[in-house]
């Protein structure tokens, strides 16, 4: 006998046959999560003061990111907008508590393996509450201040991206084909037929100019290529990176020495921006059945939500 609660125990015999309340970060490809899943959210910087937290989804955006609401085993904290599930109905081996108004977003790429999974319609229904909080000397609610605090460190980049509605960024493999053949050339354009990606590299740029040179095209076409060239060149030149260092989950389908989204991804990475839409074709990637991809810099990931015909 060692004293310790059951619940204890059976996480420790659970760790003990492999399981991780919180999963190391890895190069695995990103698994598109299902609402209801319990899962470990991880910053997207590997250094950095930010612990994982386990969550639960609530809902899944089309813009790369994922509604979460944080998950605590702090059952005596519960109020009564929170829900606590015990293992029988949440496939963990431990008791949680759905903290259903400390709500933000994350990149799917911030989230690891499940670790159970609940029905939300039925956990919200069933589960046990706590009482209201009425006054700001309950313990209760500088314990919520420092929950706000913890979700707010994981979910500031995400919320941050999609406020920000960058342009798609031109995949560099594919841009020549796209600029050079007027059926597939609609998919950088908007609706009122203007070109709305992010300017090329200069090595892209001159790609492109190149191709467009020595292929024929007609005059609206040609003069919607120039556009796009002409704003490239006047945007600022990046630093002189090949990428070498990054890594791509899923695999490219591209040699790795010609990839110029290396040096795209890591310029991001170097700027602190976790998030590009790229894009792309399916061909040129091993998987893209999440429609996610993520390049790692060892350092910092950047998830890139992968825009395919």
């Amino acid at each position: 006998m060692t004293g310790l609660p059951d619940w204890v125990e059976r996480t420790r015999a659970a760790a003990r046959a492999g399981w991780h309340p919180v999963p190391r970060p890895s190069i695995a490809r990103v698994e598109r999560p299902s609402p209801g899943d319990l899962r470990a959210a991880q910053p997207m910087d590997a250094h950095t003061d930010t612990p994982a937290r386990i969550v639960v989804v609530l809902d899944i955006d089309t813009d790369g990111t994922a509604t979460v609401a944080l998950v605590t085993d702090e059952h005596d904290a519960a109020t009564a907008d929170d829900v606590t599930v015990y293992q029988a109905n949440n496939g963990a081996p431990f008791p949680v508590t759905l903290e259903l108004r400390i709500v933000g977003q994350v990149f799917l790429a911030q989230l690891g393996p499940p670790l159970g999974r609940l029905e939300l319609a039925d956990a919200i229904a069933t589960g046990r509450r706590g009482l209201p909080v009425v006054s700001d000397e309950d313990p209760r609610w500088e314990f919520k201040e420092r929950e706000l605090h913890a979700l707010r460190a994981l979910t500031t980049e995400a919320t941050r991206s999609t406020l920000e509605d960058e342009r798609p960024v031109v995949d560099p493999a594919l841009v020549t084909d796209l600029a050079t053949d007027a059926h597939r050339f609609v998919r950088v354009l908007d609706e009122d037929g203007r070109p709305r990606v992010a300017p090329l590299t200069a090595r892209t740029a001159r790609r492109v100019h190149e191709a467009v040179a020595s292929a024929a095209q007609g005059p609206d076409e040609l003069l919607l290529v120039q556009s796009m060239l002409m704003e490239s060149l006047a945007a600022p030149a990046p630093p002189e990176d090949r990428g070498s260092g990054v890594l791509f989950s899923p695999h490219r389908h591209v040699d790795a020495a010609d990839d110029e989204l290396r040096a795209i991804v890591a310029l991001r990475a170097r700027e602190h921006r976790h998030s590009l839409r790229l894009i792309t074709e399916r061909e040129l990637w091993s998987d893209d059945t999440t429609g996610v991809a993520v390049g790692h810099t060892g350092e910092r990931r950047v998830q890139l939500i992968l825009e395919t015909a």
